[in-house]
């Protein structure tokens, strides 16, 4: 018994030098940190939606990659002020998660606003996405507050994790997010959300451990990959989408869903792009789009160790959507910047 408790007492000393070498080397951990600050500080309760942003907050966004404001205007949005009235502008509504919403980028390199601003003009892109947030809470954000904006267009940014993802259910404590508990999560999920919020070396190890996976295993199955085997998951997304597109038909508008490719594996989501083809929606896969890159710009788009886009990405997307609005005729010719 000594032996065991001597053990255990040098493996314990040894997590914790090891959590103090890297605290002491790195500023900001790479997830666990941001995560907290950025989506936990800014969001509240929603009844319907697990959790929403919370209208004007503000809070400084930073790691060591990256260090941004974050702002939310009065209606929820990290955007600037739209009218709910109808207006002249051809106007598209973004619903998406933390690629949309802006992670690790100011407001202005947005893909977004440089849509809007760069790409588009006489044309309101509203961006209603919230980090976090899968297929189904975007379906009700945008019945629920999307609708009033009257849009032309909705557009989709859709990454591989909405595969597996319902309305959670959201703990706040103090006015603060403090627990997401998704349904079907085990213990391990639990265990490793609390370390990745916690644990610097733990972080490290597990950003030090994809970027192995990416540069040495390539034939590692993607995200995508892996959960299109999951018949139900795809069943639930069917009818999500198929709402998603009925519900924009309703009030006058087009859906067109983006795909957002895995970090370092620049390919087309076959099996989400048979599903839309099925159900008659308009599909543009970033994976393709970015394959065409040159090397050097290709890995510009993500940050080296966020799997986020840094402000190339953004850069990179909103031309590439601009241009298949373009090719799909989903846009008036004099909305687009020659």
């Amino acid at each position: 018994m000594r032996r065991v408790l001597l053990f255990l007492s040098a493996v314990l000393i040894a997590l914790l030098s090891a959590e103090w070498l890297v605290r002491l080397r790195v500023p900001y951990n790479v997830y666990g940190w941001t995560r907290q600050i950025a989506q936990e500080t800014i969001s509240m309760p929603s009844p319907t939606l697990g959790y929403v942003n919370r209208p004007g907050a503000s809070v400084r966004f930073r790691n060591k990659e990256f260090d941004t404001h974050v702002t939310i205007n009065s209606r929820g949005l990290r955007d600037r002020e739209y009218p709910y009235e109808e207006s002249n502008p051809f106007r598209i509504v973004v619903l998406g998660d933390s690629f949309a919403f802006g992670w690790g980028v100011e407001q202005a390199e947005c893909v977004t606003e440089v849509l809007e601003e760069r790409y588009l003009q006489g044309t309101d892109v509203i961006n209603l996405s919230v980090s976090g947030y899968g297929t189904l809470q975007e379906l009700r954000l945008f019945q629920e507050d999307g609708v009033k904006y009257h849009p032309d267009l909705v557009l989709v940014l859709w990454f591989s994790n909405d595969l597996d993802e319902r309305i959670p259910e959201v703990y706040f404590h103090n006015g603060r997010m403090s627990e997401v508990d998704l349904p079907r999560t085990r213990w391990s999920k639990h265990l490793r959300l609390w370390l990745l919020r916690h644990s610097y070396a733990f972080t490290l190890l597990r950003e030090t451990r994809n970027d192995l996976n990416r540069r040495w295993f390539k034939r590692r199955p993607s995200i995508a990959e892996a959960a299109s085997r999951d018949e139900d998951d795809w069943r639930l997304m069917r009818g999500w989408l198929t709402e998603l597109r009925d519900s924009a038909g309703a009030h006058g508008a087009t859906l067109m869903v983006v795909g957002i490719p895995d970090k370092g594996r620049f390919v087309v989501n076959e099996p989400l792009r048979t599903l839309l083809d099925e159900l008659t929606v308009a599909y543009e896969d970033l994976g393709g789009a970015f394959a065409s890159l040159p090397e050097a710009d290709r890995r510009r788009v993500y940050f080296p160790l966020d799997d986020h886009w840094a402000a190339y990405g953004h850069d990179a997307a909103a031309r590439f959507i601009a241009q298949a609005l373009r090719v799909k005729g989903l846009i008036p010719e004099e909305r687009l910047r020659s």
